[in-house]
């Protein structure tokens, strides 16, 4: 699988989760599942520019361990609120 795809997808969620928290607070729980959809798509469309008969298993755990991550990270921004 190498370091591009698995760089593809942290770049691509980096900006996903930036998009997701510059929402309004009343937008995050309401568009939640749109942004869950996006970073499927993001996952898959990484899968497949690796060819998915190249993913080697560590390849892969390592993806799901990332993929863990900005999915946490989504969750635990949806109900959060800026204070000034």
């Amino acid at each position: 699988m190498g370091v591009g795809p698995a760089q593809n997808y942290e770049g691509q969620m980096q900006g996903l989760l930036d998009e997701f928290k510059s929402l309004p607070f009343e937008q995050r729980k309401y568009r939640f599942t749109e942004f869950i959809r996006r970073e499927a798509d993001i996952f898959a469309g990484c899968i497949d520019a690796a060819h998915v008969t190249n993913v080697m298993p560590n390849d892969f755990q390592s993806m799901m361990e990332k993929r863990n991550y900005y999915l946490n990270q989504l969750y635990n921004n949806k109900d959060v609120c800026a204070i000034f």
